[in-house]
């Protein structure tokens, strides 16, 4: 198998802080720069590989992003970083065939005067439709129809899930002005990841690990904005806008003989690789065990060797993994959890703390339920008093959850 992490290598760069002394008379004293989400750092890209095997209907990516000139821009195990994208050129020319506009119709932004196709490009959503920007449309354009879907709650709320731009310019046309659609539309937002690299394994550097969003809607083939943009971007050539997302809720023990346990599927992953990647830096590390869960182990076991390192070097001391396409019978990681129900409560009364990445309406949810059923079998409690034992994990941050 050929994954990323056996022909990624990066190369560790020293890094320097540059200690000022109180500016004497004539000398300018240095400005430091804070990197936000209104005053982004531009990256460029080191590395893009693909993780998935030949065989996988799906893709995950793995990039690597150069900051090191972002000496202010710091991050922790656990942060997000924000990515600003660009709407895809194709999704933009969807956008301007169903409203019949031109491309090249001047318009105004905050000011500004640019073209239509410009703005559309970089600067509005144009994959999500919000209940605002349906409201702001409905102003511009009265519709008996899409107000009674509106008024549909649940329907409504359905369409909004996987519509976008396009659908609701398609199944509802009205005739706009350039300068009219771009009032009704939204600023394009952010889109968080999850760090997957340390800052002390990879000073100067900043990884990401990302599953391109793509499926079939409306009679339309839809990608993911972020997910499209960085997996379009060129290597090097390429600058991506980000900032750092603090997430204090989902940190590394302060000690770090603290044994974690570490449950995720699919690209939650990618946190934990920067908690076992921060850990190895240290230099008496507790136990730790990853749960990790995906369809198929030939092609979507990622950072496959990566793990099997980290085992054998001793900085992860345990790995469980479920392949749930792989089988008869569909295997998830609460299964696994189940399976090892002994040892993993004997590692939460020994005060480990666990961490659970990935869906919140599946995965997440099911990890927690088996997490009570573990502590109501394992310490002979029933279940309100397992539930009770659960959310005090949580109230004590021992259980901490990256959720989305």
């Amino acid at each position: 198998l050929s994954f990323a992490s056996a022909n990624v290598i990066a190369t560790t760069k020293a890094t320097r802080q540059f200690r000022m002394d109180l500016p004497k008379q004539g000398v300018k004293k240095e400005t430091k720069i804070s990197y936000s989400k209104k005053n982004p750092f531009m990256a460029t890209v080191l590395e893009k590989v693909p993780l998935h095997g030949k065989g996988s209907t799906r893709q995950t990516l793995h990039l690597e992003l150069n900051t090191e000139d972002a000496k202010e821009m710091t991050y922790e195990p656990g942060d997000a970083a924000g990515i600003i994208p660009l709407n895809s050129v194709e999704l933009v020319n969807e956008v301007l065939r169903v409203t019949g506009l031109s491309g090249d119709a001047d318009v105004e932004v905050k000011g500004n005067k640019s073209t239509l196709f410009n703005v559309l490009h970089c600067d509005f959503e144009l994959s999500k439709i919000t209940i605002d920007v349906v409201g702001r449309y409905l102003i511009f354009a009265p519709n008996e129809q899409l107000q009674k879907l509106v008024d549909n709650t649940d329907v409504f709320k359905e369409y909004l899930k996987s519509g976008d731009i396009v659908d609701l310019f398609q199944d509802y046309p009205s005739k706009l002005t350039a300068q009219d659609l771009i009032q009704i539309l939204r600023p394009l937002q952010a889109r968080l990841y999850s760090i997957s690299s340390s800052p002390k394994a990879y000073p100067g550097e900043l990884h990401l690990t990302v599953g391109l969003v793509e499926f079939e809607d409306n009679g339309r083939h839809k990608r993911g904005t972020c997910s499209t943009y960085l997996s379009e971007i060129d290597i090097e050539k390429g600058n991506v806008k980000l900032f750092i997302e603090s997430n204090p809720g989902f940190r590394l023990p302060e000690n770090e003989q603290t044994p974690i346990i570490m449950v995720g599927a699919g690209t939650g992953i990618a946190p934990y690789r920067a908690f076992v990647q921060h850990r190895e830096q240290g230099e008496n590390p507790g136990k730790s065990w990853l749960f990790f869960g995906n369809r198929n182990f030939e092609n979507e076991f990622l950072y496959q060797t990566e793990w099997h390192d980290f085992l054998k070097t001793g900085a992860l001391t345990k790995m469980d993994v479920a392949f749930s396409r792989d089988g008869e019978n569909k295997v998830y990681v609460q299964d696994r959890l189940l399976e090892k129900a002994s040892e993993v409560f004997q590692w939460l009364e020994d005060g480990a703390q666990l961490y659970i990445c990935g869906d919140m309406k599946n995965m997440a949810r099911q990890v927690q339920d088996t997490l009570v059923k573990i502590v109501e079998d394992q310490g002979g409690l029933t279940q309100e008093s397992a539930q009770e034992y659960v959310d005090r994990l949580e109230r004590e941050n021992k259980l901490q959850m990256d959720v989305y």
